[in-house]
C-alpha cells in the first residue's frame, strides 16, 4: 500500500482499532501525514478568529500567529527524545521514529476530541479548576493553572493513550510504558507544586 495513503488511513484507524494501528505503527512509523493533519487542526480555529475579526487576534502578523502550532507540533518531537532516554534506562531498546509516530497519533486523537468538546460544549459554563483551586483551596495561580493542567481529563487520556501505545507499538511491559510516561508527566508538572508547598 502506498505509505501516503497508509497513514492517512491511520488517522481513523487510530480511533475505532487503536490496538491494530498502533502494532502498525511499531513495524511501519508514519509522521509526515499526522504532523500535516494537526498542524490542519490547529490552523482552522486561528483562521476563524482572523476572519472573523477576532480583537485577540487582530494585532498579530503572521509570524506571531505561527508560533503556537509550530511549538504544539514542535514539542512532541522533545518529548519523544525524552521518552527514548528514560527507555533506555529501563533497558528497552526502542526507536525514536516509532515513539514519535505513537505520541503524535496520540496528540491527534485527543485534538480532535478536544475540538469535539469545544463545539458540543459551545455556550456552557465549564468547571473552571484552576478558579476552584484559588479560592477554595488557597493556591496561588501560577500554581493552580500548573495543577489544573496536571490534572486536565484530556492530558491524562493522552498520557494513557501513549503508554498503550508504547506497551503495543514497542511490544514491551505495560507497566515499563505507562512508568515511563507517568514519570515523565509527574516529574515535569510537579515542580511548580512543590515550590509552592516549601516557599
Amino acid at each position: 500500500m502506498n505509505p501516503w495513503r497508509r497513514d492517512l488511513g491511520r488517522l481513523l484507524a487510530i480511533f475505532h482499532s487503536p490496538k491494530r494501528t498502533f502494532a502498525e505503527i511499531g513495524d511501519t512509523p508514519g509522521v509526515a501525514v499526522v504532523v500535516a493533519a494537526m498542524l490542519l487542526l490547529l490552523a482552522l480555529p486561528i483562521a476563524r478568529n482572523v476572519v472573523t475579526g477576532n480583537p485577540a487576534f487582530g494585532n498579530l502578523d503572521a509570524e506571531q500567529l505561527l508560533i503556537q502550532p509550530v511549538v504544539v507540533i514542535g514539542w512532541p518531537f522533545v518529548v519523544s527524545a525524552l521518552y527514548v532516554f528514560v527507555f533506555d534506562l529501563f533497558g528497552a531498546e526502542v526507536r525514536y521514529r516509532v515513539v514519535l509516530s505513537v505520541t503524535l497519533h496520540a496528540m491527534w486523537v485527543i485534538s480532535v476530541a478536544s475540538v469535539v468538546l469545544v463545539v458540543s460544549l459551545a455556550g456552557a459554563t465549564p468547571f473552571e479548576m484552576r478558579e476552584y483551586l484559588v479560592s477554595s483551596i488557597g493556591l496561588d495561580e501560577r500554581a493552580a493553572r500548573d495543577v489544573a493542567r496536571m490534572l486536565n481529563p484530556l492530558e491524562i487520556g493522552r498520557l494513557l493513550f501513549i503508554g498503550l501505545g508504547f506497551a503495543i507499538a514497542l511490544r514491551i511491559a505495560p507497566w515499563i510504558s505507562f512508568a515511563v510516561v507517568f514519570a515523565g508527566w509527574f516529574g515535569f508538572h510537579a515542580l511548580p507544586l512543590i515550590q509552592f508547598l516549601l516557599f
